[in-house]
């Protein structure tokens, strides 16, 4: 009942009396995912925890101490944050996402990590009863290349953006982040031109340009 209460109207309450039957039950690893939850709402909903009395909040702190001896724990952070956290395989459902501290059957485990707009990430690590184990991951960004071709032959290639980040220039393979980007095209005595392209993951774009000459 308080799971199906807890979807319909989440509440702090609800989160740590979950935390406290799944203790009674033995099911560890899940109580401190309900226990973390219900510590959580001071960060997510200061209102909510502003309710919550100071007796009540720390009993949750004290239940989620007493059973770390009982689960392995995963701390995982990425660069950028807001990654998805997976354990093993993706069909097995998401952890969450980072940063988080997470708890999970002990052994050796496979960690993925997914974000949009990056390659996935996966790390091997060795979970142990009673141990939190920590691991951070610079995620790569997913990138394609565009080959730029066109008049004049010495034209730059610059990031449409506040910074104008030259990227490349034209007779070469310029390397883009996935996603729709827009460039700038300029040469001196010419008008500049915006493109924007569709960059695609692990293929090569061709785009031409002829830029007309700058008025007199």
């Amino acid at each position: 009942e308080y799971l199906v209460a807890a979807r319909l109207a989440p509440a702090p309450g609800l989160s740590f009396n979950i935390g406290y039957c799944l203790e009674e039950l033995g099911r560890f690893e899940e109580a401190f995912t309900a226990y973390s939850e219900f510590l959580e709402w001071e960060q997510s909903d200061p209102a909510a925890w502003g309710d919550v009395d100071e007796a009540f909040r720390g009993k949750g702190r004290e239940c989620l101490a007493q059973i770390l001896p009982n689960v392995a724990r995963l701390q995982v952070t990425t660069e950028p944050a807001g990654a998805a956290i997976y354990l093993d395989h993706l069909r097995y459902g998401r952890y969450g996402v980072t940063p988080r501290t997470l708890a999970a059957l002990q052994g050796d485990r496979e960690l993925i990590v997914t974000l949009a707009g990056y390659r996935p990430a996966h790390r091997k690590v060795r979970l142990t009863k009673g141990e939190e184990v920590v691991v951070h991951v610079v995620l790569e960004r997913r990138t394609g290349t565009v080959f730029f071709a066109g008049t004049p032959a010495d034209a730059s290639i610059a990031l449409d953006t506040p910074e104008n980040e030259v990227v490349g220039k034209a007779g070469e393979s310029v390397e883009l982040v996935v996603g729709r980007q827009a460039v700038v095209i300029r040469a001196p005595g010419y008008t500049s031109q915006r493109r924007e392209v569709d960059v695609t993951a692990d293929e090569e774009l061709r785009i031409q340009f002829a830029l007309p000459l700058a008025p007199a």
